[in-house]
């Protein structure tokens, strides 16, 4: 517990905090409504520098009274480099108006370029760039948007933790040229639960911009990500 909270390691996450949070537009107070969002990510295969994975994700939304949003697909990685991963996905997501109650698909092919190196012995910087071209039940042709997420990180090694880190998302409308959303994640904490599976546990605050106009709405998310590999 000592090594765990030493005082290096808290200056070192505050400074991560401070660094994050001014990129998200809202408030910490500010909350428009409370969802539980939970991952699973299934590694089923890795040869080499090569891995592929089943990605899953079901939202609860509306102060966590209703299924919101649907996600899951396929995801390839390969790491290029030491410091570079490439990946490429594509997935499905199902959408619910929760004032009219219907739900819309959409298909996502997805590019990513992610930088990514150690500043010290335990703390890295992952740079995680996606590329996404949405298609849209109803709506013709694509919708591109990129996602530009750093991330720090923080190796802790004590009891079943192994990891804490800070993050923020931005995303970017190449119809409307406008940056439409971010999610911060202020404090996250990876767990190692056995050699086969990893949980992790985060709050984010998602902004998200309404109409194309100045009005933003802000949700606040409480995450969990099961990591299991076989």
């Amino acid at each position: 517990m000592q090594g765990m909270l030493n005082k290096p390691l808290i200056r070192r996450l505050s400074l991560i905090i401070l660094v994050l949070i001014p990129f998200c537009p809202a408030t910490l107070l500010a909350r428009d409504d409370l969802q539980a969002w939970q991952m699973l990510s299934l590694n089923f295969w890795q040869s080499g520098p090569h891995s592929a994975s089943l990605y899953m994700d079901h939202r609860l939304v509306d102060d966590l009274s209703t299924t919101g949003v649907w996600v899951g697909g396929p995801r390839y990685k390969y790491a290029a480099h030491k410091n570079l991963q490439l990946g490429l996905g594509f997935v499905y997501l199902d959408v619910k108006n929760l004032e009219t109650g219907s739900w819309t698909y959409q298909l996502r092919p997805e590019l990513e370029i992610n930088p990514r190196f150690k500043i010290s012995e335990n703390l890295s910087f992952h740079f995680r760039n996606r590329l996404e071209v949405r298609y849209i039940e109803s709506q013709s042709g694509s919708n591109v948007r990129s996602r530009h997420r750093p991330q720090l990180t923080h190796s802790i090694q004590w009891k079943a933790m192994e990891k804490i880190y800070a993050n923020t998302e931005l995303f970017y409308s190449h119809e409307t040229h406008q940056v439409n959303e971010f999610r911060t994640v202020p404090v996250g904490l990876g767990f190692k639960l056995t050699d086969s599976a990893k949980l992790d546990l985060f709050y984010l605050i998602q902004s998200r911009r309404q109409g194309g106009g100045s009005d933003w709405r802000h949700n606040h998310v409480m995450g969990t990500h099961l990591i299991y590999s076989f």
